[in-house]
């Protein structure tokens, strides 16, 4: 498994191919942990950390756009 790194050590992306810009990460093997892509691990000595904090705020910015869509369908459907 290859994996892309943002500045933070945060991982980013995962591939089974080497490319350039993606470390190799032989510990990291499928199947993934869950949210592996969505920015909730670092990368820490060879191994994955859950930063729940990264988490959360995944989590509320996922929610936040949910209600700001489902607002702006009720906008346009005159319901609001």
């Amino acid at each position: 498994m290859f994996i892309q790194l943002d500045s933070d050590g945060i991982i980013r992306d995962c591939i089974d191919y080497a490319h350039p810009g993606y470390i190799e990460a032989p510990s990291l093997t499928a199947p993934l942990p869950s949210g592996i892509i969505a920015g909730w691990y670092r990368w820490e000595g060879g191994q994955t950390v859950l930063v729940p904090e990264l988490r959360q705020a995944a989590l509320d910015m996922q929610i936040a756009e949910a209600i700001d869509v489902y607002t702006e369908e009720l906008i346009e459907g005159g319901l609001l």
